[in-house]
């Protein structure tokens, strides 16, 4: 159990070493590529022989579909709930402690 306690706290020192390391370390840049530091031509323009239209022209479409039926929707009738009785109603056993745990239990029907 100790081996396993000491494991953790060396694992801990470790990750806490490394992490300082990381924010501590000096900066270190990187100089930029020269593909990206070069300026070049701008791009050429395209010219196109066909003429591009923008608008896509579809033919008239009727759309025939049927009304769907009228349900009737019955009304909600809320139940009683019907109240607790009383113990003096109900058979119920002796108290037993429970199996698991350290309180008692009665039983009634």
């Amino acid at each position: 159990m100790l081996a396993v306690g000491a494991l953790f706290w060396a694992m801990g020192l470790f990750t806490l070493g490394a992490y300082a390391y990381a924010i501590n370390r000096p900066l270190k840049v990187n100089p930029l590529p020269v593909y990206l530091t070069s300026i070049a031509a701008p791009p050429t323009e395209v010219v196109r022989d066909v003429p591009v239209s923008h608008v896509l022209e579809l033919p008239a479409v009727v759309i025939i579909g049927r009304a769907p039926a009228k349900v009737a929707l019955k009304p909600v009738v809320e139940e009683a709930i019907p109240a607790a009785r009383d113990l003096s109603e109900m058979r119920c056993a002796d108290w037993r402690p429970l199996e698991q745990g350290g309180s008692n239990v009665r039983e009634c029907i």
